[in-house]
């Protein structure tokens, strides 16, 4: 049998490539929102998108302090549906916070009479709803 040998390190190379390069983005994003210049979405969008990748690393823990964050700052103004907010949802209900789970899939659907793609969430997490 014989082994590939570059195949396996450049296998195990693009492993850890990926895993280094969540890290060095989620850098850039937190020294991005220290700009004082950055708009309210733009942050949004960046704490989210840090978020994300520590769930993507299943850092639940550390995702939704992210979460927590954007849910916290933006409760008034609303916010326009994205796809990914299934994985904010499931972050919480994984790090064993079923009430704040609970808590930002109500601010999210507020927005339903804005946009029907909420109504996704509702069905998928209806479970979390009293």
């Amino acid at each position: 049998m014989r082994i590939n040998i570059y195949g396996i390190s450049s296998l195990l190379g693009g492993i850890l490539g990926a895993v280094f390069l969540k890290k060095a983005e989620r850098n850039v994003y937190e020294f991005a929102l220290q700009h004082p210049s950055l708009s309210p979405a733009e942050a949004f969008s960046l704490q989210l998108n840090i978020g994300l990748s520590y769930a993507k690393q299943r850092k639940y823990k550390q995702a939704t302090e992210y979460f927590d964050r954007v849910f916290h700052e933006q409760i008034q103004q609303g916010f326009i549906y994205d796809p990914s907010f299934t994985k904010v949802i499931q972050a919480y209900l994984k790090s064993n916070q079923k009430e704040k789970a609970k808590q930002v899939l109500s601010i999210m659907l507020c927005n339903k009479g804005k946009d029907k793609r909420y109504k996704k969430l509702e069905k998928e997490f209806s479970f979390l709803l009293d």
